[in-house]
């Protein structure tokens, strides 16, 4: 990656970082809400037949009401586990089988069943015709912006996961939705060649379509 990019990267990591530290916890379960009202809200997310998502840190949005909600409901929730510098998905029933792992990020224990590429773009249960889609992933992420640019930590776990689907919403294609605050937002993310943007973002502000990135999130 050009060194340029890295130095861009980093400081607006530090930027991002500090705006989060400011928040105090009243206001961080508030605009938590604003998100999960939001995205409970899409017709997409309500008729997902597979919701993959991610164990929330401290820092970022609480989503783990609405993943409750998923598994209330019978759907198939899926959570990510760090192996070998790579993201695999496992099918999650119950969040006691969530353990500290990677860097002491919750993860699925190990012997919960893995969930290959074939299982996110084969709709799960959603309409041949991909008015309702089989697969929703949401993605975390300290900087987004309107463009579906994405800024993770650094490790490049979720851009090589997303890079096994299409760049686009195409009929059969997980929906990705990046999720996050609104002082999350910035202008613009610096981005490398191997850098993966996500479809739609959800804020507690609402939802942001990315132009040109397909089909519609809510099917309104």
């Amino acid at each position: 990656m050009d060194q340029d990019i890295r130095a861009a990267k980093k400081a607006l990591r530090s930027r991002v970082r500090d705006r989060l530290a400011v928040m105090t916890p009243e206001e961080r379960e508030r605009r938590s809400f604003a998100i999960r009202r939001a995205l409970a809200g899409t017709e997409a997310f309500r008729t997902a037949a597979l919701v993959a998502a991610y164990y929330p840190l401290p820092e970022e949005p609480d989503i783990l009401p609405l993943l409750e909600q998923v598994l209330t409901e019978g759907r198939t929730l899926a959570l990510p586990r760090v192996q070998g510098g790579l993201l695999r998905f496992r099918r999650v029933a119950d969040f006691r089988d969530c353990l500290p792992g990677y860097r002491g990020v919750r993860e699925p224990r190990e012997g919960l069943p893995v969930l290959g590429t074939e299982d996110f773009t084969v709709p799960a249960g959603g309409s041949p015709d991909g008015s309702e889609p089989g697969a929703v992933i949401l993605v975390p992420g300290l900087a987004f912006d309107l463009r579906g640019g994405r800024l993770g930590r650094g490790k490049g776990f979720y851009d090589r996961f997303l890079g096994g689907f299409s760049p686009f919403s195409c009929l059969g294609e997980p929906r990705i939705v990046g999720v996050a605050f609104a002082v999350q937002l910035v202008p613009d993310v610096p981005m490398g060649g191997e850098d993966r943007r996500v479809d739609f973002l959800v804020t507690d502000e609402g939802f942001f379509p990315v132009p040109g990135k397909g089909r519609p999130l809510d099917g309104l």
